[in-house]
């Protein structure tokens, strides 16, 4: 995509959107990126967003909030009870064997995906829609979708859809009602862009004037003339390690590595206990410090029951869920900042470990080649490869020196790149386009 309109503060003025997603407001990557670009677009625009997110615990009813410049009215919705009942909070848990296959097999080839569509749309020809539901069932929906649709868009003039979860039973009733009222749509990707290529996404991208990812990674060969890269972004100005405190009660005596991440199998938990355990039996002591909210449980007594078999009990601790002042804490006492995940889009922890100077230890993965420079602001290995990994943490530990200058690179590097007026910018162009090119579908 070249737009040739460039877009500026105050380019949004007097727009609705519409913003779709399985998040809910809080607890993990998506949910704090929608919250801060919300935050920045209604700062710089005065437009009204309408927000339909998963309902909560700390969820409220529908509320409007005025910020900025503009309003944002945000709309919990429950899933359908009995609805893909085993997936956990973040709504693709059920999916996340088949993503993981995905990312660990990169091989797949374009026109192997190609054909596999191919195949199911003429079975969706012969056999309709059972065909389709046996995909949906594999995802979360939420209760009550049509009404609240039929609500949203006769009482309210849209100008834009933005679809943060394509794929599911929910999501094509909305892009669906998009082309019937002749809105354009937007999806946005925020995981690995081979994503994409599964058949229920896919299939709902013929509905969308523009697809978006967070990097530019892995993007498929059939959408790649209607691809635009929006990248990530963060507070910098929060996300600064001379504003950070120590947190209570804490005192390792050890060097601290900080996973910040979902706990779920793809972000590589596992992998990381491994490498603590190669370093224990050559005589170097860490701490493990896992960040992050609970998504699979039976995942987190695999950990632990590791830990135990292996003696680790004592180097290992688990902090679920945080809020952002908390989690600055636990990057502030941290050496290394470890993401061995076998999924990611960009990697938002990635860009606030170097923010708080911290340099980050990744697999190769997704957006990770754009969230930091390898060997520069931190390191970039294989997925998979645990004892590299094991010997990337030993090595900045050893050498403090080296940690100190990565860390000054990786904030410089961030400030440039991802801060959120830049990441604000980027929806604002991408979002103007899509709204002028209505009639470009896939």
């Amino acid at each position: 995509m070249n737009p040739i309109i460039r877009a500026s503060e105050g380019s949004l003025d007097g727009k609705t959107i519409v913003r779709f997603s399985h998040a809910y407001t809080e607890g993990a990557g998506v949910e704090n990126h929608l919250e801060y670009l919300n935050r920045e677009l209604l700062k710089r625009n005065a437009m009204n967003i309408i927000q339909i997110y998963m309902l909560s615990n700390s969820s409220r009813s529908t509320e409007s909030v005025s910020f900025g410049k503009g309003t944002l009215l945000k709309i919990p919705l429950s899933s359908i009870p009995g609805h893909n009942r085993h997936a956990p909070a973040n709504s693709i848990h059920s999916l996340q064997k088949k993503l993981l296959a995905f990312s660990r097999h990169s091989s797949a080839t374009n026109v192997t995906d190609a054909l596999k569509f191919m195949l199911y749309t003429t079975q969706i020809r012969i056999l309709g829609d059972s065909k389709r539901k046996l995909y949906e069932k594999k995802f979360r929906a939420f209760e009550h979708m049509d009404v609240v649709i039929q609500k949203i868009f006769t009482r309210s003039s849209v100008d834009l859809v933005v679809n943060h979860f394509a794929g599911s039973k929910d999501s094509l009733l909305l892009l669906q009602a998009a082309r019937q009222h002749s809105i354009p749509v937007l999806v946005i990707n925020h995981f690995n862009n081979r994503w994409l290529n599964y058949i229920p996404i896919r299939e709902q991208l013929h509905f969308a004037t523009m697809a978006a990812g967070v990097s530019g990674q892995n993007i498929p060969r059939y959408i790649r003339n209607r691809f635009v890269n929006l990248s990530n972004g963060i507070d910098t100005s929060f996300f600064r390690k001379s504003l950070a405190t120590s947190p209570d009660n804490f005192n390792s005596g050890n060097p601290v590595a900080l996973l910040p991440a979902r706990v779920e199998p793809s972000k590589g938990h596992m992998d990381l206990l491994k490498a603590a355990h190669m370093l224990r039996k050559n005589g170097r002591i860490i701490h493990l410090v896992f960040v992050g909210r609970v998504d699979s449980k039976e995942y987190k007594e695999n950990l632990i029951k590791f830990t135990y078999e292996h003696n680790l009990q004592n180097q290992v601790e688990f902090k679920e869920q945080v809020d952002q002042s908390t989690l600055r804490r636990w990057y502030s006492i941290s050496d290394i900042v470890a993401l061995p995940s076998y999924q990611e889009g960009c990697g938002r922890v990635l860009l606030e470990a170097q923010a708080m100077e911290i340099a980050p230890v990744a697999y190769r993965n997704g957006g990770t080649p754009e969230a930091l420079i390898d060997n520069e602001t931190g390191f970039l290995i294989e997925q998979g490869a645990i004892a590299k990994l094991a010997s990337k943490i030993e090595l900045l530990i050893n050498n403090p020196q080296l940690k100190t200058q990565m860390g000054s690179a990786g904030r410089k590097f961030v400030e440039k790149n991802f801060s959120l007026p830049a990441l604000a910018q980027r929806h604002e162009l991408t979002y103007y386009s899509v709204m002028n090119h209505t009639n470009t579908l896939f």
